[in-house]
């Protein structure tokens, strides 16, 4: 039930997992919040999507790492259910292989089975190559344990000593996945294996950070890649409970539309229905771009903070097909999660998608891991290609084309859909269309990292970011850490120990 209050604490703008996070952690620290969430359901990109009776994952596939307990103690996400006491209402199960990769002439199975199974899964494909990998992965092992002990607001003394501390980072910072993958003497084989999750990250290897694909990749190594059972909706719901469990209000439906600023400072927020909440902390968890131009105003902000905000580049959209087959249409060797190129050149496929080609697919199958996601008989499948930034609309041809390219792991596909080259739209009612994005917030190029990105706190007083238009960027583990880091910056010294960022 609503409380009629109309002052608060804190002011969550956006009910996605870092809004949530957040939410969650600071009610449990005494502080009286109260979250707003325009969609009927919280999660964002977690929130699910129902059709025909069926419940799919919107945008999600699995978490990468953060699930898992580890020697420094439980992974980040079970350890914020476990504060918030609702460990027991997600279930996360490891997918192994974590994932596929197919092209024309090469088809691998890439383990998460801790650094040796990684190693070793690769090394089936590429012999002779096993100490390069291995190097490979100690390296961006390096890079992950430095980012997760990066300061998130460093001072002058700690700027200086950044290439003393944080030496693979300093190193790499400008450097791209496909400069940073060439140090190792790989093939072009060996790379476009390697490198096949740059669908995951929105970028191709000529334009994608290497510190941001290697902090993934150590993290889905040394923690493993995991599937929410029974979809991602119920982390949200579990992230929800565990907030209204330690007294947050938490209301959908209502969208912010203002955020009040006065004398450089946040005072409130003004939603759709035209009830104001007062509070002197306000945390979006919403497009910063909308944030800043529309919902605080940018006559708030300095105009150097404006210039970035103009400038900085948003990630690619996707375009994503939902379908039930029957079972005895997939093929026994289907994985969870596959990953499908007509081409091994990954900046071919990513330019053919700019041209409206929709060359790479991400196939996704829930319920290989997870049998009871879907009717008895069936396999929910969802196929993730991407479009243009600008592309608002569906192109023509969206459902053919992403039958196509996933034909080479499931042959049956086009025609249950009944697509082919006089066929385009096949039969309507045996799919679902949406586009989602910016599927990433920013693009996590080299030149948008850091400083040169957005952070978690702004230049109005009280107002904070979270989500994957803030640090640390996108993906489901990450954008809790940017709930987590919020309310570090909120609490300071006050925060119990153990909730880090």
């Amino acid at each position: 039930m609503n409380s009629r209050k109309d002052r608060f604490d804190v002011v969550v703008a956006g009910g996605g997992l870092g809004g949530l996070t957040a939410a969650g952690l600071l009610a449990k620290e005494g502080r009286d919040v109260i979250l707003l969430e325009k969609e009927p359901a919280v999660g964002g990109h977690a929130a699910p999507f129902e059709w025909k009776g069926r419940r799919f994952d919107t945008a999600l596939h699995m978490v990468m790492g953060g699930s898992r307990p580890t020697a420094g103690g439980e992974g980040i996400i079970t350890d914020v259910l476990t504060r918030l006491d609702v460990a027991d209402r997600c279930e996360l199960v490891r997918i192994e292989p974590m994932y596929r990769a197919v092209f024309p002439d090469l088809d691998v199975s890439v383990s998460g089975a801790g650094r040796e199974g990684y190693v070793a899964s690769l090394a089936k494909h590429f012999p002779g190559r096993e100490d390069a990998f291995a190097e490979l992965i100690d390296d961006c092992s390096r890079i992950h344990s430095e980012a997760l002990r990066f300061p998130i607001t460093p001072g002058l003394l700690q700027k200086l000593a950044v290439p003393l501390r944080f030496p693979q980072l300093f190193r790499n910072r400008a450097t791209t996945l496909g400069e940073g993958l060439d140090r190792y003497g790989f093939d072009a084989d060996a790379q476009s294996v390697l490198a096949a999750l740059w669908l995951y990250l929105g970028l191709p290897p000529s334009r994608l950070s290497f510190p941001v694909w290697g902090s993934m990749t150590a993290n889905m190594v040394e923690e493993g890649a995991f599937y929410c059972m029974g979809g991602f909706g119920r982390l949200a719901e579990a992230l929800r409970e565990g907030a209204e469990r330690h007294g947050a209000e938490v209301r959908t439906g209502t969208s912010v539309q203002k955020i009040v600023v006065r004398d450089g400072a946040v005072r409130g927020v003004v939603t759709d229905g035209s009830d104001t909440f007062h509070a002197p902390i306000v945390i979006s968890n919403v497009d910063a771009r909308l944030t800043v131009w529309e919902m605080a105003g940018a006559e708030h902000f300095p105009a150097d903070y404006r210039a970035k905000v103009e400038n900085l580049r948003p990630s690619i959209f996707v375009v994503a097909l939902y379908t039930a087959i029957p079972a005895d249409l997939v093929p026994s060797e289907t994985v969870h999660e596959t990953v499908v190129f007509p081409s091994k050149n990954h900046d071919a496929n990513f330019q053919a998608a700019l041209n409206g080609n929709l060359d790479g697919v991400t196939v996704t199958i829930p319920t290989i891991t997870d049998p009871a996601a879907g009717p008895e008989g069936e396999h929910l499948v969802v196929i993730q290609g991407m479009i243009p930034g600008d592309c608002r609309s569906i192109p023509d041809d969206a459902v053919r084309q992403l039958a196509e390219c996933a034909a080479p792991v499931m042959p049956e596909l086009p025609g249950h859909l009944g697509v082919g080259p006089e066929a385009a739209a096949g039969f309507p009612d045996r799919y679902a269309l949406r586009t989602i994005g910016p599927i990433y917030g920013w693009e996590r190029s080299p030149d948008q990292l850091g400083p040169r990105g957005l952070g978690n706190t702004t230049p109005i007083e009280g107002l904070y970011l979270c989500g994957h238009w803030s640090q640390p960027g996108a993906g489901v583990r990450t954008v809790i850490i940017s709930g987590m880091r919020v309310c570090r910056l909120i609490l300071g010294d006050r925060i119990s120990k153990g909730i880090i960022g």
